[in-house]
C-alpha cells in the first residue's frame, strides 16, 4: 500500500503556505520535508504535528493508494554446455512502480 502526500500540498497552497512555513509551524527537518515530497512513511508523531499546525484532520493531507507494479516478462536465452541446451527459463523484471489513485 503506497502512500500520497498530494492533498497536504494542496492544502498548503490553499493556505498560502510554503514548505518552510511548514517546516516552521510543524517542527520538521528538512529531511522529513524531503521524505514527504517522496511519498514516503510517516510516523504517526509527524503527521499528528502537521495537522495540528495545519489545524486539520490526517486525511486532510494524506491518502493510502494501490500499488500498481509493472512487470514484463524477458526471454532468457539458455546457455549451451556441453553441447546440451538447458531448459529455457523466463524472468520477471520489474521496471519501476507507480501509483494508482
Amino acid at each position: 500500500m503506497a502512500v500520497s502526500y498530494k492533498k497536504l500540498w494542496k492544502l498548503l497552497i490553499d493556505k498560502d503556505m510554503k514548505k518552510k512555513d511548514l517546516r516552521e509551524a510543524a517542527n520538521l527537518s528538512p529531511s522529513l520535508v524531503a521524505k514527504l515530497g517522496r511519498n514516503e512513511n510517516m510516523t504517526t508523531d509527524v503527521l499528528a504535528r502537521i495537522c495540528k499546525a495545519l489545524n486539520c484532520d490526517v486525511g486532510d493531507i494524506m491518502e493510502c493508494c494501490q500499488m500498481k507494479s509493472n512487470i514484463i516478462n524477458i526471454p532468457i536465452n539458455p546457455p549451451i554446455c556441453c553441447g546440451e541446451r538447458w531448459e529455457q527459463k523466463r524472468c520477471e523484471l520489474i521496471i519501476n512502480a507507480s501509483v494508482v489513485e
